[in-house]
Parts: structure tokens; C-alpha cells; sequence
């Protein structure tokens, strides 16, 4: 019984390694530095027409490898992860 979980364990690894490898030759980092402009990512839409991103807000802090901090207004911030946020070209 444990030589074939051995086994099976054995054979789930390599497809996980293959995939990775596959996912890590496709992604692309997205670098954000203090002061950029950048997207927001609506959270829900009411139909298809709907704008995907909001207005550009200046990026304040980055905090850690994922999280940013952005100002929304003159006086609230909101702390958001990096895959919400797009690049503003302005």
C-alpha cells in the first residue's frame, strides 16, 4: 500500500514541475515604483459594457512583494494586491 502511494505521489510531481515551467516561460512581472498612475480593477459589473478598470490613482507604497497602497481620494488610501492594479500610461 505505501509503495503505491509512493508511486502515485512520484507521478503527480513531474506534471506539476511541467506546468510550472510552462507558466513561468509565459507570466510577466508587473513593476510598479512609488508615484507611477495605475488602474483599478472593478470588483463586479453589471453587464458586459461595463468599464474593467477605474480612474488613474496615484500609487503611494509598496508594501511587500504583492500589496500596494493607493490614494483614492484627497484623504483615503486603500490597500490593494498587485494583480488589481494596471499600469497608467499618462
Amino acid at each position: 500500500m505505501q509503495a503505491t502511494q509512493a508511486q502515485a505521489r512520484e507521478n503527480l510531481i513531474t506534471p506539476k514541475e511541467r506546468s510550472k515551467y510552462y507558466y513561468d516561460q509565459k507570466v510577466n512581472d508587473r513593476i510598479f515604483r512609488e508615484g507611477d498612475q495605475v488602474y483599478l480593477l472593478k470588483d463586479a459589473r453589471q453587464n458586459n459594457m461595463d468599464e474593467h478598470y477605474s480612474s488613474p490613482f496615484p500609487l503611494i507604497k509598496l508594501l511587500g512583494d504583492r500589496n500596494a497602497e493607493i490614494r483614492c481620494n484627497a484623504n483615503r488610501t486603500k490597500i490593494v494586491h498587485l494583480n488589481k492594479l494596471k499600469k497608467a500610461f499618462i
